[in-house]
C-alpha cells in the first residue's frame, strides 16, 4: 500500500469510527427504557455471542457418543455427591448437567481465543458511556455539587467509576467504591449480610452512601457475573441496582420508593431494579451493567 492509499484508508477508517461513535452516543442518549435487548452493550456483544453460541451448538451435536456417555456417568456420580452434602435434590438431570458442562468447556476456550475482541468491545463501550455522560450529564452534575449536593458510587467491579472523573469532577463526585468482601462493606459503615446479590444489599450500599457519606445522590449494584464453572443452583448472572437521591420526589416514576431520613428530616427517593443477563462473557456483562447503571444516573440528573 503507497502512501496516498494509506492515507485514504485512514481517512475512511476515521469517519467510520466517528460515524459509528455518533450514532452509538445517539442510542444511548434517546434510550428510553432498560430492556437488555434495546441496550448498546447488547448490540455491540451479539455477533461474537452468536458465534460462540452456534459453535457450542455445533460441538454437542458433533461430540462422539461414547465420550458423550462418560460424561454423563460422571454427572450422575456428582449429581448424587452434591444431593448427599446439601440433603436437597439436583435441579439438573445428568444429561443435562453433562451437555451444560460440555458448553461451557467451549464458551471458556471462546473467552481465550476472543480475549483481545471482548476486551477491545468492552473498551470501547466504556469510551461511549464516558461521551455521553460529558455531553449530557456533566454539566448538571458539577453544577449540583458546586451547591454541596455530591455523589457516591458502590459496584462490584469498576464499571461507571472510570467514566466519572472528567474536568472539574471533584466538584461532584465524593466517593466511589469496590467492596469485594464482607470486612470492607463492613468498614465502609454497611450492616452485616450473609448473602451478597440481593435487592437488599444494593439498597443498604445506597443507604450507607447516604448516611455515611453524607452525599445527596448514590448509586450501587451488586452483581453475579458469568462463571468458567457450571453453577449447581442453575443461577444465570444478575445485577440488582438501587439509586437514591434527597430532596426531590419524581412522582412519575413507579419504581420511586420514597423514605424519610429521621435524622436530617429528608425525603430519600430510591429507585430500584433487578436484571438477569444471560452472557456467557464477562466483559458484555461488565458492559451491559454499565449502561444500566448509566441509566440510573440519568434518571438521577435528569429528573
Amino acid at each position: 500500500m503507497d502512501e496516498i492509499a494509506g492515507k485514504k484508508y485512514l481517512q475512511k477508517l476515521t469517519f467510520e469510527l466517528r460515524k459509528k461513535t455518533v450514532e452509538s452516543i445517539d442510542k444511548l442518549l434517546a434510550q428510553t427504557n432498560t430492556n437488555l435487548s434495546n441496550l448498546l452493550a447488547t448490540e455491540l456483544f451479539l455477533p461474537k455471542r452468536t458465534f460462540v453460541e452456534t459453535a457450542a451448538k455445533e460441538y454437542l451435536e458433533s461430540y462422539p457418543s461414547a465420550e458423550k456417555r462418560a460424561e454423563k456417568v460422571e454427572a450422575e456420580q456428582d449429581l448424587l455427591s452434591w444431593e448427599k452434602s446439601s440433603g436437597k435434590p439436583s435441579v439438573y438431570t445428568p444429561i443435562e448437567l453433562a451437555n451444560a458442562r460440555l458448553k461451557q468447556k467451549i464458551i471458556n476456550r471462546a473467552s481465550e481465543l476472543h480475549s483481545l475482541e471482548l476486551e477491545l468491545l468492552n473498551a470501547m463501550h466504556q469510551a461511549y458511556i464516558s461521551v455521553a455522560i460529558k455531553q449530557e450529564l456533566s454539566a448538571k452534575m458539577i453544577e449540583e455539587g458546586k451547591v454541596g449536593k455530591k455523589f457516591g458510587l458502590i459496584e462490584l467491579t469498576s464499571r461507571l467509576g472510570p467514566t466519572l472523573t472528567f474536568p472539574d469532577s471533584s466538584n461532584y463526585f465524593h466517593i466511589a467504591a469496590v467492596p469485594y468482601g464482607k470486612e470492607s462493606r463492613i468498614t465502609l459503615g454497611e450492616a452485616k449480610t450473609k448473602e451478597f446479590v440481593s435487592a437488599d444489599v444494593a439498597k443498604e450500599s445506597c443507604a450507607n452512601l447516604l448516611r455515611t457519606f453524607n452525599v445527596d445522590y448514590a448509586v450501587a449494584e451488586t452483581s453475579a457475573a458469568p462463571r468458567s464453572t457450571v453453577p449447581k443452583s442453575k443461577r444465570l448472572p444478575e445485577v440488582y441496582i438501587c439509586s437514591v437521591k434527597k430532596n426531590k420526589i419524581d412522582s412519575a416514576n413507579n419504581n420511586a420508593n420514597t423514605e424519610i431520613d429521621k435524622t436530617t428530616n429528608a425525603e430519600q427517593i430510591f429507585f430500584e431494579s433487578h436484571h438477569t443477563i444471560n452472557t456467557p462473557f464477562r466483559e458484555e456483562f461488565n458492559a451491559v451493567v454499565q449502561e444500566l447503571l448509566f441509566y440510573e444516573l440519568a434518571k438521577l440528573y435528569r429528573g
